[in-house]
């Protein structure tokens, strides 16, 4: 696309003796942005056999008159280089403004002007600006991509158990064991005695028993006490009732007069 070119033509600045406004609308003829259907092309047709027209293609407030005297598509300078507040970065800012625009001739009231395109030549580069459309849709697609991220990571969140419900993040139940351990741990710091716990036993003398132990707390602390609880009455009530209907009521009589066994 256009708006992703940038053209420079060193060689065409030479020829028309650098940039000035005499030589921005030379320059761009030469540039892939214009459109030689446009009236500045119709100008530039005709000034390769009529002198007169070739030396007003070279003036630019003479070739804009003539420009926004006829309807059609056309090139026009909308912007100058503004002069820089610190003299260290040149005596201006060097950047020319130009918009491609469509003009409508209205008898008695202002000519109708509709926005096709603008270009910025900046030092030697010409570029294309994007239109509103691209950059709103250049928004719209990078939210769009972090949306679609978000949703990636949240989807698998959620997790479901029969005690608690939905949840987006596993019950925290080694936050519990490690806080028991300490508030026991503080309760015997005052009395000088050996506690259970720190007297030696066999278990804590035997590699087997100590490697079953450790295992047996891993498996304790990654089980969740309230899911646990459930199973357990959930297999209770199977064993108890799982031959029973609650809602058993059979009918009784014909039909047109039929009755329930119980009511």
């Amino acid at each position: 696309p256009l708006d992703e070119v940038q053209f420079r033509r060193p060689d065409v600045i030479a020829y028309w003796e650098g940039i000035h406004e005499n030589s921005i609308h030379p320059i761009l003829r030469e540039t892939p942005f214009f459109d030689p259907t446009t009236k500045n092309g119709l100008l530039w047709k005709q000034a390769e056999i009529h002198p007169p027209i070739w030396d007003m293609c070279r003036n630019r407030q003479a070739f804009e008159t003539r420009l926004k005297q006829m309807n059609g598509v056309e090139y026009l300078i909308v912007g100058e280089p503004q002069p820089n507040p610190d003299p260290s970065l040149g005596p201006d800012t060097g950047i020319w403004v130009i918009r491609k625009q469509d003009r409508r001739k209205r008898p008695t009231q202002p000519d109708e002007i509709t926005v096709l395109a603008t270009y910025y030549l900046v030092g030697e580069n010409m570029y294309q600006a994007p239109s509103v459309y691209d950059i709103v849709g250049n928004h719209l697609l990078s939210a769009m991509t972090s949306l679609t991220k978000f949703t990636q990571t949240a989807a698998p969140l959620p997790l479901y158990t029969p005690a608690t419900g939905y949840t987006y993040f596993p019950p925290a139940t080694a936050k519990s064991l490690v806080a028991s351990q300490a508030l026991s741990s503080t309760s015997r710091e005052a009395s000088t005695a050996p506690t259970p716990a720190e007297l030696p036993s066999a278990a804590a003398l035997d590699p087997a028993a100590q490697s079953t132990t450790s295992n047996e707390l891993k498996s304790t602390k990654g089980a969740d006490p309230r899911a646990q609880r459930a199973l357990q009455d959930s297999l209770q009530m199977m064993l108890h009732y799982g031959d029973e209907y609650m809602d058993e009521n059979p009918l009784r009589g014909e039909p047109g007069n039929f009755t329930f066994s119980a009511t």
